[in-house]
């Protein structure tokens, strides 16, 4: 499949007055998380029936599938809207670390963060590089330049959220910020092996609670998005020729090959030499 018309799918990004890219972009609550970013003016939106103001500097995270309206616009409301796809591609996902991040941004969704002017030409810059990446001429490395400023940009924006967890505590429940953390603290683990008790010591709660509060917000056991992780890990691993499957199953934490192999066939639905193989015949 083309790179390119994979890039188009999973995400987009514009720039301008408001009152005019509405008109050529998927509506909000459809199949894309996003970020609102204004830059000049303000907009006051009705989300989920509450409505916020957003001015010059404001950054806003939007969740998919919710009810988002807008109510005022002033005529110099100028705005950049990323909107990235909930099912992101499996190409781009297997090429960038993109999981902690939409967790992050979904987590926090409607969670408005007034830039410094600092931050905001951090951001500004990722995402002058991400579009330089987009428009860029066709070449044998666009889409792998592509995703790297994407994921750039991605992480600029997930720090503030971090760095600004005290602003928005009080609009998010203990869950998410525990399954925030969770993730955020997995990202760091994802070439180890470790069970849900270790991430639960590293939060300071129980297996119990951790089990609890992420099943709520996410609907899957840490178990299996610890899995995730390290299956998508071990995918990227083995497509390095110079590896051998011991060598990837010591990297990742796994006992031996054997309970590598195991794992991998349980996950993916083949052995990681098969997986490999393959892998190897698509690049040659």
């Amino acid at each position: 499949m083309n790179p390119d018309k994979l890039l188009n799918e999973s995400y987009f990004i514009k720039k301008g007055l408001l009152q005019e890219i509405r008109k050529d972009m998927p509506p909000y609550a459809k199949e894309y998380s996003g970020l609102i970013l204004c830059t000049n003016g303000n907009v006051v939106l009705n989300i989920e029936n509450e409505l916020t103001n957003i001015s010059k500097n404001d950054l806003i995270g939007i969740k998919p599938f919710i009810s988002i309206k807008e109510v005022e616009i002033s005529l110099d409301c100028e705005v950049i809207i990323i909107g990235i796809h909930n099912n992101l591609s499996p190409q781009i996902t297997e090429t960038i670390k993109t999981f902690e991040p939409l967790q992050i941004l979904n987590l926090n969704y409607f969670s408005k963060i007034t830039l410094t002017e600092i931050q905001l030409v951090n951001i500004l810059d990722s995402i002058q590089l991400f579009t330089q990446k987009i428009n860029e001429k066709n070449t044998i490395f666009k889409h792998h330049k592509t995703n790297a400023a994407f994921s750039i940009l991605l992480y600029e924006i997930i720090e503030l959220f971090i760095s600004n967890k005290h602003n928005f505590a009080t609009e998010i429940n203990r869950a998410k910020i525990i399954t925030s953390d969770f993730i955020i603290l997995l990202n760091t683990n994802t070439n180890q092996k470790k069970g849900v008790e270790y991430f639960a010591e590293k939060l300071n709660i129980t297996p119990k609670h951790l089990i609890s509060s992420v099943k709520t917000i996410t609907k899957e056991t840490p178990r299996k998005i610890i899995d995730k992780m390290i299956l998508s890990e071990a995918k990227k691993t083995l497509q390095k020729n110079e590896l051998t499957i011991q060598e990837i199953a010591d990297l990742l934490g796994f006992s031996d090959a054997s309970s590598f192999t195991k794992f991998f066939k349980r996950n993916q639905g083949e052995t990681p030499k098969s997986y490999k193989r393959k892998s190897n015949r698509k690049v040659n």
